[in-house]
């Protein structure tokens, strides 16, 4: 896929906490599926992941560097997986 694997993106909530993420999963794997350079992940809340394979998680990063800030993770199969 031309692209995959590039840039960097962070996902901030304006205030922590306010920001909700709630079980729709991206690929029957997570909330967020990460596979660019880096990702930062600050001040969102991921509630209720649960996939087929039984490992819903908040976030998947799948390539690159990853730094979470002031999330929460409640009621899901996983947290975050790599």
């Amino acid at each position: 896929m031309r692209g995959a694997g590039r840039g960097r993106i962070t996902f901030k909530a304006v205030k922590p906490g306010t920001a909700i993420f709630e079980m729709v999963a991206c690929e029957d794997k997570a909330a967020l599926v990460l596979r660019g350079q880096g990702s930062v992940v600050d001040g969102l809340v991921f509630r209720g992941y649960r996939v087929s394979g039984g490992n819903g998680a908040g976030i998947r990063s799948e390539m690159g560097n990853l730094t979470v800030t002031n999330a929460m993770f409640l009621d899901s199969q996983e947290v975050i997986l790599g």
